[in-house]
């Protein structure tokens, strides 16, 4: 699926969000998201509007859009408490399919110290008893699937983020003292089916990952 711009989004130095403006001029008609941590568990951050008054949906903690986008420069205007977004802009889309989120904390260190948890797996394989991303189902050809993860310090350390399979990275984020990320990544689901997504990185300490899926109501020409 092709983007037409992702922007990544300053934070001051506590890591809330400022306004953000696109780079470029939104097209008419096409899909705005703004992905990330959204930062409040009693869901009042989850409020987004923009200079355009395009009309944004809240689809969970930490993912809002907005369909048929007006045109011209736009900038993003988020709740005050909200945390580490970033914004994007796609094809036109016809509505959100479905969303699916998984929250992971690590087990801790053995006696010896070492991490209990492989810091090489993909996310989403976990020990027995913890709780991975469940897939996603999609009902469309060439739906757009973007994933979104917050991971613990050393995200962008020797061993970046990378994409999980099939998938594009897009943005990775640091907070303040490379303390932690958000990284965002997209993929086209080109048949309809369950849809996973992963991300990977050097430590497994602290992670949030969640997939939505977007009608794109037909395949790019």
């Amino acid at each position: 699926m092709k983007r037409l711009q992702v922007k990544v989004c300053p934070h001051d130095a506590n890591g809330f969000m400022p306004p953000c403006q696109f780079d470029n001029p939104v097209t008419a008609g096409s899909l705005l998201i703004s992905p990330g941590d959204g930062g409040c568990e009693d869901f009042s951050c989850r409020y987004v509007s923009d200079s355009q008054t395009n009309g944004w949906t809240f689809a969970l903690s930490g993912l809002s859009y907005a369909l048929n986008a007006k045109p011209g420069l736009t900038t993003v205007f988020f709740t005050s408490g909200t945390r580490w977004n970033n914004i994007a802009e796609y094809p036109p889309s016809t509505g959100l399919e479905g969303v699916s989120s998984a929250t992971y904390s690590d087990a801790g260190l053995t006696p010896a110290g070492v991490e209990i948890h492989d810091s090489a797996g993909w996310t989403g394989v976990h020990t027995p008893g913890q709780t991975g991303l469940h897939p996603l189902e999609t009902h469309e050809p060439c739906e757009l699937l973007i994933s979104w993860a917050l991971a613990g310090q050393n995200f962008v350390g020797p061993v970046p983020v990378i994409a999980g399979p099939g998938f594009t990275m897009r943005t990775n984020n640091p907070f303040p003292n490379n303390s932690g990320s958000i990284a965002f990544e997209d993929a086209t689901a080109t048949v309809p089916g369950y849809q996973f997504a992963s991300m990977r990185w050097r430590y497994p300490n602290a992670w949030e990952e969640r997939i939505a899926a977007f009608k794109m109501g037909s395949c790019p020409q």
